[in-house]
């Protein structure tokens, strides 16, 4: 008794083996691996967020090309405008254009297709993040790589950048909205581990105030026995003197 209240408190655990406690140890097991597999899906949530704030980035990037492109062709109506207003909306609708191509890791951000994450291993609780079609979005009248193209027609320039300008802002709103599951599932995976390990816990860690208690009784008792054999010894002894 004395050696396993030494295991329990040197190791910290009230089960240091299968015989202290079989049921106890099996349903921890199992606890442990759920808390496993709910931490990779933490890992692969926060590599979707990560994903989700990057294509965000990209399109925010976008706005502000559209919205410089918006205030230049505004300026195209001031009959002191000179030609460069028009070659330098089509130089940024050329950069607007190559976003679409930009990657996370070997993955489109804009691919227009979706990617499939996995939360805990189930595939009922899968989560699918969408690689945006933002080529579809810039491309939605005359593609913003055409802005110049349209030439002295202000007013057809200026409704096709606001469509493009929309598309992008739905984009985003759907990007957003995509983070913040991904945000409420992370919260509800890492909850959910610490309400697992608080269980285990108290399933498998020694009760360090117990256990040191019972380590004072035991040590006492092998104390205690130890003297009254040493007692019981001096008792023979006394009886050999006695015949002799």
């Amino acid at each position: 008794n004395l050696n396993k209240s030494l295991d329990r408190l040197s190791s910290g655990k009230r089960i240091t083996s299968a015989a202290d406690d079989a049921g106890g140890l099996a349903v921890a097991m199992k606890m442990e691996a759920n808390v496993s597999s709910l931490k990779a899906g933490v890992i692969n949530m926060g590599n979707a967020l990560s994903f989700l704030q990057v294509q965000d980035d990209a399109m925010s990037t976008a706005q502000d090309i559209i919205s410089r492109m918006i205030e230049l062709n505004a300026g195209t109506g001031d009959p002191f405008y000179n030609d460069e207003f028009d070659s330098e909306i089509a130089a940024l609708g050329a950069q607007i254009a190559a976003l679409k191509d930009d990657t996370f890791n070997g993955q489109s951000l804009f691919g227009g297709t979706t990617l499939t994450v996995s939360i805990d291993g189930v595939a009922a609780n899968n989560i699918t993040i969408n690689q945006e079609d933002l080529d579809t979005a810039i491309d939605a009248t005359d593609g913003a790589a055409n802005m110049a193209a349209l030439g002295a027609n202000t007013a057809a320039r200026k409704t096709a950048l606001d469509t493009i300008m929309d598309a992008v802002s739905a984009l985003r709103a759907s990007n957003g909205g995509m983070q913040s599951r991904i945000q409420g599932s992370v919260k509800n995976s890492e909850s959910q581990i610490v309400g697992l390990q608080g269980a285990i816990g108290r399933i498998m860690d020694v009760d360090i105030a117990s256990e040191s208690a019972n380590l004072a009784k035991q040590q006492i008792l092998v104390q205690a026995s130890a003297s009254m054999v040493a007692q019981a010894n001096s008792v023979n002894n006394a009886a050999l003197l006695l015949l002799q």
